[in-house]
């Protein structure tokens, strides 16, 4: 399990994030909901360990993968030589990417790969790592539609397969959230304004289906 208790991050004069406070359970996916500059990306870097910070974490979690926003590929690596740079089991590589979509990129070099697929590798590369946390900065953001339904499958039967792990999602989108969360926090403007549990049971819909949580989260954000 990990813990924030009252977390609060300043740049300067300017405040990032006041007194958040949420858990997230051991086998849970907990999605961080919110518009562009609430405090997502910050939340995770904490948890990282990339920043410093005001108020309490307890992290119970030994091994933590992070799918950044920005893929942060090795230039003059390929995609197989940056898997195995950071340690990735060799042999589990290819079936991996052939998993992604992307195993026709395993010999090609980050320049020639396109934003997706640079998104997908920093998928391969977080799941290689075989975390018991896994924390992903809006990791389908530039993924296209139907490959992000596949993703979205993909990633979930990963964190809940057998090892069953958990995992912190930031996106902007509700889509997303609804089709992968267990339980949803609205972010907004630094602040925790509200919680949403058992989110799956309440989303058995399609990809855009009409669906009462949904209309809930859009009013909440659009206040």
């Amino acid at each position: 399990m990990i813990t924030l208790d009252s977390v609060s991050k300043k740049y300067d004069d300017k405040t990032i994030l006041h007194n958040v406070s949420f858990n997230v359970s051991d086998k849970e996916i907990l999605c961080i909901l919110g518009e562009s500059g609430s405090g997502k990306t910050t939340i995770l870097n904490i948890i990282a360990g990339l920043l410093s910070f005001e108020g309490k974490m307890q992290n119970d979690f030994s091994r933590i993968s992070y799918v950044f926003q920005n893929p942060l590929l090795i230039s003059t690596l390929t995609v197989e030589g940056n898997l195995k740079y950071t340690g990735s089991v060799p042999e589990m590589i290819l079936p991996t990417l052939k998993k992604l979509g992307i195993d026709e990129c395993s010999k090609k070099y980050p320049g020639q790969l396109s934003g997706g697929e640079k998104q997908r590798v920093s998928i391969a590369r977080a799941v290689l790592n075989d975390p018991d946390l896994i924390l992903l900065d809006e990791p389908l953001s530039s993924i296209d539609y139907s490959r992000k339904l596949e993703l979205i499958k993909y990633l979930s039967d990963f964190i809940r397969g057998e090892k069953k792990r958990s995992a912190i999602y930031v996106t902007h989108d509700i889509e997303e959230a609804l089709m992968i969360a267990d339980r949803i926090v609205i972010l907004k403007e630094g602040t925790v304004k509200s919680e949403y549990n058992n989110c799956l049971d309440a989303f058995p819909g399609a990809y855009g289906a009409p669906n009462s949580l949904r209309q809930k989260i859009i009013s909440e954000i659009s206040e």
